[in-house]
């Protein structure tokens, strides 16, 4: 959200600075220290304190004329939990922090010295390291997206600033929206160029656009001061939107750092080819990431985590976000959930996990200057359980065997965290001390000592003195600080080294060389120890650094491990199976379950499902009878199958899909100006021009936001283009009874029923999908069902059986009767009644009321009976 600029007719010198920041970042909440607090000053104060909820109040000076302007503040120590607000609230905030002490200040020009501010972050969603902002579970990408030179096909790269990954694919108009809508995106920077329609589906409140940041040369520069290389040319970026994109992904990186980036890992470049094509719609549908509801809890990827730590859990969400189709990536995985499924062996893995810490994390904090003691922590805790986690692993081959060797080269920097960290718990900030352990540093430990035991010593020196046979006493005040105090008639016996500094009506008082001395190391020891804490500390975070790749390649293990056990928990948990994938068309489910739906009920009915080489399924059945559950159910094992997970079937094969499409459902798209139908048709282009002989597809009531006969010749149009020209694998739910008769013209074509049972009137679904057509919807049954009221069911039960002896007149056309392979079918001619005909002319259709609609049409039954 852009901030307005301040304006003021005389401007004090902060006010400078805080234009100064301003100017550099004019669309962000400018925070700015000021003593104990972050001022927001001018517009920024309005809109802060609207969306804080905080006091907003007037900064007056004689050089700000008589209003003052807006302002308003938060404590420094509680500024975390306001700036996360700000972001919630679609702010960015850039923090300006005071770079000197105001005794510096005027130390260094003068006693009318300014304290000098600079902008040392600026926050945005999309390049936030700290827990508090992002959550243990959940990623937050930078995305950017660029194309070449205004053409079809671009690339989308991506940063976790937390993490230090980044990655590239090429993108096309057909593949842009799938490749977006699996990643979690927390900002975007696109070009000038990209067209509107790749961002469909994006808020607009995450996108900016960035100018200058996409141009060839400030791109390549920015690539190369990130990598250390002198020519992009190996790093193997796929074109030259990709260079554009991870031009732009780090120079927009750096202008929110001030320059400052973590250790970027090496862009992966991620083919196109490996991995399965999920659309926005598909994944919404299905319910990948989270349910309708918006429940994550009841999501495909809520069934699947039950990792123990946060990195394995955001992997966990990838590998849902993006099924590989590699038959040998799927194989690795499958063989290494067989291997877990051990259970001893699974639950000693996953009990080490647990003592792990998020160390892709903690590396990025630590090496932005935003890390502390406790990411050290981290680090020095999961490198020492490292060593037992190779020992569980080992006798493992092939992905398992891979993860143990990943795990290798960071006991030079265990060791060295274990003898430099004190025990735990560990303080949260640096400045809390006490972090580095004693008998590390010498230095250290001295300056510890005089904080620690300063009484002790002060003591000691007093029986020391007091040896010489003076009567004394150590006091203190703030004027003279420690001093040996004696009465006058012992003044004859104080020693020659005893300096004198006062002398009152009763006592005398003195000081020595060495309690001078000890009192000078007393007042600074405290800062000694502090600043050699924190030097000590840049030391340890420079080994960090120095260990940076093996602590990288261990986090990447470490999440790999635990999304795998996780898979493995849950195969052995609901006793799931190992399905074959290879790369034929085969589509062979015996009886699958949903593996959602089956984890919440008590009870669940397996289905079997026969899509191999292009088959399609025609489904009838009446609402609530389990159709669309059955469809998605089947997209699911697929997806899960190329997943590298086990799945919920008794026995599965499946050729790998390269897309799963799905069109389940509709509502109105207010905000795009589209109705139900229109996003229903929308989404059914899409399939039908992007589904290729490799894509699985199901398609749920298409034509329902229509006209019933312009909805079934747009099914019965769908249905003959899929078969005949896509011959994908298919799943074809519908309600129009008519189109079972395509299974007598098409050769890939079935049909299948969800089946229910009558019973005294009733009926009861059996969610069992078994051969055939439906012999009817049974609409009215399920209205009763739904809670109707009784006479409005007994209305509906005598109008659908009038409407149903109407539809048997000969005057009604059997769609059926449509050949394939006929030539382009004239409207039909319906021979009707001359008076019907002539009443129907009469009849002023707009004008009618739906009771007058009713009334006509029982009097125009009776005509024809």
């Amino acid at each position: 959200m852009a901030v307005k600029e301040t304006s003021a007719v005389k401007v004090s010198p902060v006010m400078q600075q805080y234009a100064a920041a301003r100017a550099q970042y004019p669309n962000a909440i400018i925070m700015c220290r000021m003593g104990d607090f972050y001022e927001m000053l001018g517009d920024d104060a309005v809109l802060a304190a609207e969306a804080l909820q905080i006091t907003l109040t007037r900064r007056r000076s004689a050089r700000e004329g008589d209003e003052g302007i807006p302002m308003c503040g938060v404590p420094y120590h509680a500024a975390e939990g306001y700036i996360g607000k700000l972001l919630q609230s679609g702010f960015k905030v850039a923090l300006v922090e005071q770079m000197e002490t105001p005794e510096e200040a005027k130390k260094a020009r003068g006693s009318s010295a300014i304290v000098r501010r600079d902008v040392v972050r600026l926050y945005t969603p999309g390049t936030l390291t700290e827990e508090a902002y992002l959550g243990t579970n959940a990623a937050q990408y930078l995305v950017a997206v660029a194309n070449d030179k205004g053409g079809r096909e671009g690339a989308v790269s991506w940063l976790d600033m937390s993490t230090g990954d980044v990655g590239v694919r090429v993108v096309t108009d057909a593949t842009v929206g799938s490749v977006l809508a699996a990643l979690p995106i927390g900002e975007i920077v696109a070009g000038e160029t990209v067209p509107d329609a790749w961002m469909t589906g994006v808020p607009r409140r995450l996108v900016s656009v960035e100018k200058g940041l996409f141009a060839q040369t400030t791109a390549e520069a920015a690539v190369k001061r990130a990598y250390g290389v002198s020519d992009v040319s190996g790093l193997g970026l796929p074109n030259a939107a990709g260079l554009l994109a991870v031009g732009a992904l780090i120079g927009y990186a750096e202008l929110t750092q001030v320059g400052k980036l973590p250790t970027l890992r090496m862009p992966n470049v991620v083919s196109g080819r490996s991995r399965m094509q999920i659309d926005p719609s598909t994944r919404k549908n299905l319910e990948l990431t989270e349910s309708l509801g918006g429940r994550r809890a009841d999501s495909l990827l809520g069934v699947l985590d039950r990792c123990v730590t946060g990195a394995g859990a955001r992997l966990m969400a990838r590998w849902v976000a993006e099924p590989l189709m590699d038959v040998n990536e799927i194989t690795r995985r499958q063989d290494a959930v067989a291997s877990l499924q051990n259970s001893r062996q699974r639950m000693q893995v996953r009990e080490l996990l647990k003592q792990t810490g998020d160390v892709a994390r903690c590396v990025s904090r630590l090496l932005l200057g935003r890390g502390g003691p406790r990411d050290l922590g981290v680090l020095r805790g999961t490198g020492s359980v490292i060593p037992e986690i190779q020992n569980a692993l080992q006798g493992c081959e092939g992905l398992l065997k891979a993860q143990s060797e990943g795990l290798s080269g960071l006991e030079e920097l265990t060791a060295l965290l274990e003898r430099g960290l004190a025990e735990e718990p560990l303080p949260a900030l640096v400045r809390d001390g006490g972090f580095i352990a004693t008998g590390y540093d010498r230095d250290l430990d001295s300056y510890r000592v005089l904080v620690t035991d300063g009484n002790r010593l002060l003591q000691e020196l007093e029986e020391r003195e007091s040896a010489s046979g003076v009567p004394l006493k150590l006091r203190y005040n703030q004027v003279w600080g420690y001093y040996l105090e004696i009465t006058k008639q012992h003044e004859s016996k104080v020693p020659s080294h005893w300096l004198h500094r006062q002398t009152t009506t009763s006592t005398h008082r003195y000081s020595t060389p060495e309690l001078m001395s000890l009192e000078r190391e007393l007042g600074s020891a405290g800062a000694k120890a502090q600043k050699r804490e924190e030097e000590l500390l840049a030391e340890l975070v420079e080994a960090v650094k120095k260990a940076i790749y093996a602590l990288l390649s261990a986090s990447e293990a470490l999440a790999t491990l635990d999304a795998l056990a996780s898979l493995a928990d849950v195969a052995a948990r609901h006793l799931w199976t190992r399905p074959v994938v290879d790369d034929s068309r085969a589509f062979h489910i015996e009886a699958g379950m949903h593996p959602v739906v089956a984890t919440k009920v008590a009870e669940f009915v397996p289905n079997s499902c026969e899509l191999t080489d292009g088959q399609m399924w025609l489904l009838t059945g009446p609402n609530m009878a389990g159709k669309s559950t059955f469809l998605r159910q089947n997209a699911l094992l697929c997806i899960l199958a190329q997943m590298g997970s086990f799945v919920p079937a008794k026995a599965a094969h499946i050729g790998v899909a390269d897309a799963v499409f799905s069109r389940i459902g509709a509502a109105d798209d207010l905000a795009a100006g589209q109705s139900t139908f229109m996003v229903e048709m929308v989404e059914t282009a899409q399939i039908l021009n992007r589904a290729t002989t490799r894509s699985v597809v199901i398609l749920d009531e298409l034509g329902r936001g229509t006209a019933t006969y312009d909805g079934l010749a747009i099914a019965w149009a769908c249905v003959e283009d899929v078969v005949s020209r896509i011959g994908c694998r298919t799943l074809f739910a519908t309600h129009y009874h008519e189109l079972t008769a395509l299974e007598a013209q098409l050769d890939n074509v079935s049909c299948w029923q969800v089946a229910v049972r009558e019973w005294k009137g009733e009926i009861v679904f059996l969610h069992e999908v078994k051969r055939g057509a439906a012999a009817g919807s049974y609409g009215v049954q399920v209205a009763k069902l739904a809670g109707v009221p009784k006479q409005v069911v007994s209305r509906a039960d005598s109008l659908l059986d009038g409407f149903l002896k109407v539809a048997r007149n000969k005057g009604v056309v059997r769609v059926d009767e449509l050949s394939l392979f006929s030539a382009p079918v004239a409207a039909p001619v319906v021979t009707i009644r001359t008076d019907v005909e002539d009443r129907l002319k009469e009849l002023d259709v707009d004008g009618l009321s739906a009771r007058e609609a009713l009334e006509e049409l029982y009097k125009l039954r009776g005509m024809v009976h």
